[in-house]
């Protein structure tokens, strides 16, 4: 939880609500709004990008105003860089002091007090032919200040923040998406300065890599890329070999075509992009037919994937 003035939830549950997702990078703040549909593709409502970083005070009450962010529960979606992401062993306590206890072991793992850190944890869900191996959490550790004050200026602009959520979590909503029954899927997405690798089978996320690419998108930096991409399939592979992964989906950006190539001439298993349009269907007036902005929309649109499909 956050200390301050307000309290936040922190990965709070899923409701059947339809969700607005709010996501900020740089000058630029994307919005998005989805609501699931039983036996049909996710409609997006809404799904712009709007000058001003809404993490700031005066740019948070305009685009709350702009956008009746208070009549509509919202979250937003943390950049990587704004939380740790940390691999750790499940503590052998009850359900109910697991988030404590993996706190504990953050202390050393952390580059700050562990006591200034806001924590949370998402279960890694164990191999069901193996019950004698190590069972595994991921945490979530970010600074109790970046989430107060970022909690303190939207709600104080009006608006109606209900949780907070990692980029590796909307991802594996959108990976969701994708998946075959029984199947694990690989996601790669690429940002302005780095490329997010995901591992996910039957909504769960069982691994998330940062991997930085140079901000010329040359073949070489994507040649790297790919080779760090590699490392990590091959890593997967060992750390959860019941998991088939039969595919990596390359997400939407503007160089895509260039680092596909790369890719195919690096990996060992089929490379697949889809559009947006593959996953959502979109309401009169949204329009996302370009890759960059396909690329940058995306994370607010897992964001906002967060609800339960209405019936």
């Amino acid at each position: 939880m956050v200390e301050g003035k307000y309290i936040v939830k922190w990965f709070s549950k899923n409701t059947s609500q339809a969700w607005t997702a709010i996501r900020s990078s740089g000058e630029y703040t994307c919005i998005a709004q989805v609501v699931r549909r039983a036996n049909a593709k996710p409609l997006v409502s809404l799904a712009e990008m709007t000058i001003g970083n809404i993490r700031t005070p005066i740019s948070a009450k305009t685009i709350a105003s702009q956008y009746k962010l208070k009549k509509t529960p919202c979250s937003f979606v943390l950049d990587f860089e704004d939380y740790q992401l940390l691999q750790v062993e499940k503590p052998g306590v009850p359900a109910a002091e697991q988030k404590q206890a993996v706190r504990w072991k953050l202390k050393d793992m952390i580059d700050y007090p562990v006591q200034q850190a806001t924590v949370d944890i998402v279960e890694i869900p164990p191999d069901p032919s193996n019950t004698n191996r190590q069972a595994f959490v991921y945490a979530f550790a970010a600074k109790n200040q970046l989430i107060g004050d970022l909690s303190n200026t939207l709600l104080d602009s009006g608006v109606n923040l209900r949780a907070i959520d990692a980029m590796c979590i909307s991802q594996r909503n959108i990976a969701g998406l994708l998946e075959q029954e029984n199947r694990g899927l690989a996601m790669m997405s690429v940002a302005h300065n780095f490329g997010l690798l995901t591992f996910t089978k039957g909504g769960e996320l069982y691994h998330a890599r940062r991997i930085e690419i140079d901000l010329e998108r040359t073949a070489n930096a994507f040649e790297r890329m790919a080779l760090e991409m590699q490392r990590s399939l091959d890593s997967f592979e060992r750390q959860y070999p019941h998991i088939a992964i039969n595919k990596l989906y390359v997400a939407p950006f503007a160089e895509r075509e260039l680092f596909c190539e790369q890719l195919r001439e690096t990996i060992y298993i089929p490379v697949e992009t889809f559009e947006l349009s593959d996953l959502f269907e979109f309401d009169k007036g949204v329009n996302l037919s370009d890759l960059a902005m396909q690329g940058r929309i995306m994370p607010a649109l897992g964001g906002a994937l967060r609800q339960e499909v209405a019936a």
